[in-house]
C-alpha cells in the first residue's frame, strides 16, 4: 500500500507503514522533552519495536479505512506525523492529531500539511466533521486550529491522564465539511 499527498513544492504526506519504524523511532528519540509533555504515547516509544507495532496497526487501520496515518516530509527527510483517527465513525466525524519535530516548527509545516490532509478526508472519505483535541496549554496546537478556522467548543477539564499521574486540561476545536469547502481558498 502506498499514498502521497503533496502538499507544496517542498512538502509531502506519504502513508506511515513498517518500513520508517526506525526513523520514527529516531525522531522520537531526539524529541522526547519536546513531545513528552504534550503526547502521552511518547513515553511508551522505547524501542524500534514498539514503533513498528504501531506502524503495522496503522497499515491495517488504514486498509480497514478506519484510519488515515502519514508521515510529514520536508525535502525528503522525515519531520513529523499527521493523521485522521476514527473515520469509520458513523456519524462522519473524525479526529486529527500531529507532532513535529521541534527543529521543523516555525515554517508552517503542520497547517500547511492539515490542510491537505483535511481536504482529503473531507474529499474522499466523506466526513461531516473533524475535530482536534490539545492541552489546554499547548498554544502552538491550539494556534495551528485557529489558522485552520477551525472553532473553539470547549474545554474538557482533567479529561487526559498523563505520563506521571497528571491529568490535563484539552480545548476542543471543529470544522463541518461545509465551512471547510467554503473557507477553502
Amino acid at each position: 500500500m502506498s499514498l502521497t499527498l503533496k502538499v507544496d513544492d517542498e512538502v509531502s504526506l506519504h502513508l506511515a507503514g513498517p518500513e520508517h519504524a526506525e526513523e520514527v523511532f529516531a525522531l522520537v528519540e531526539r524529541n522526547r522533552d519536546h513531545l513528552g509533555p504534550w503526547m502521552g504515547w511518547v513515553e511508551a516509544a522505547q524501542s524500534v519495536e514498539d514503533i513498528l507495532q504501531v506502524k503495522r496497526e496503522a497499515a491495517e487501520k488504514y486498509a480497514e479505512r478506519s484510519q488515515l496515518a502519514l508521515h510529514i516530509f520536508e525535502a525528503e527527510r522525515m519531520v513529523g506525523a499527521i493523521a485522521l483517527h476514527e473515520l469509520d465513525d458513523p456519524h462522519g466525524s473524525a479526529e486529527f492529531g500531529y507532532w513535529l519535530d521541534e527543529a521543523a516548527q516555525g515554517r508552517g509545516l503542520v497547517t500547511r500539511s492539515a490542510k491537505t490532509l483535511l481536504d482529503y478526508g473531507f474529499d474522499e472519505y466523506g466526513l461531516h466533521r473533524v475535530y482536534l483535541t490539545a492541552d489546554a496549554k499547548n498554544v502552538r496546537s491550539i494556534a495551528v486550529a485557529e489558522r485552520l478556522g477551525m472553532r473553539r467548543e470547549g474545554e474538557m477539564k482533567q479529561d487526559c491522564l498523563m505520563p506521571g499521574g497528571r491529568y490535563r486540561d484539552s480545548v476542543l476545536y471543529a470544522v463541518l465539511a461545509d465551512e471547510w469547502k467554503e473557507g477553502r481558498r
